[in-house]
């Protein structure tokens, strides 16, 4: 799949969750009544991992969230990071032939998503809404063996009038 993708860069604030990094979530969806909500764990082990996602009428933006975990991607070489941001050691870069997306660090997260055939690296925070979407971690599908942790990944769906 992914030597077929035709990729878009999208830069987002670094929001992830609000407690979790201790960040004033500045592009927080400011209705606090979602209409629904799906969550599931992100294994650092696993290729791209679908999220089931209930259907809600009306709805066109979903809130990303990770709120627990944390994972690396060489359990006996770096500590587990926050998927939003990744591996920050310069050593790594020498290996960027094993990233799935060349765009962005080790270990930051990717979502994929069916509706635009894009592949996203992703921070948090408020998307127009989508009926596929698939998360991993930024690391080569042959390469997730020495890979450790998993992360939950929470989307919440809003009212188109919200």
């Amino acid at each position: 799949m992914k030597n077929t993708l035709n990729t878009l860069a999208v830069a987002f604030a670094i929001w992830a969750s609000a407690d979790a990094m201790g960040v004033n979530g500045s592009n927080r969806n400011p209705n606090p009544n979602p209409i629904g909500s799906d969550c599931m764990m992100v294994h650092s082990t696993a290729g791209w991992q679908r999220m089931r996602q209930r259907p809600a009428p009306r709805m066109n933006r979903m809130e990303i969230s990770f709120d627990q975990g944390g994972w690396t991607v060489d359990k006996n070489g770096y500590p587990l990071v926050f998927p939003a941001i990744g591996h920050t050691q310069p050593q790594l870069e020498q290996y960027s032939q094993y990233k799935y997306d060349q765009r962005f660090p080790f270990g930051k997260m990717l979502m994929w998503v069916d509706a635009d055939n894009t592949n996203y690296g992703i921070s948090g925070g408020v998307y127009g809404v989508s009926r596929g979407v698939m998360f991993r971690i930024n690391d080569s599908d042959g390469t997730l063996g020495d890979n450790q942790g998993a992360v939950r990944v929470c989307l919440r769906y809003f009212y188109a009038n919200d």
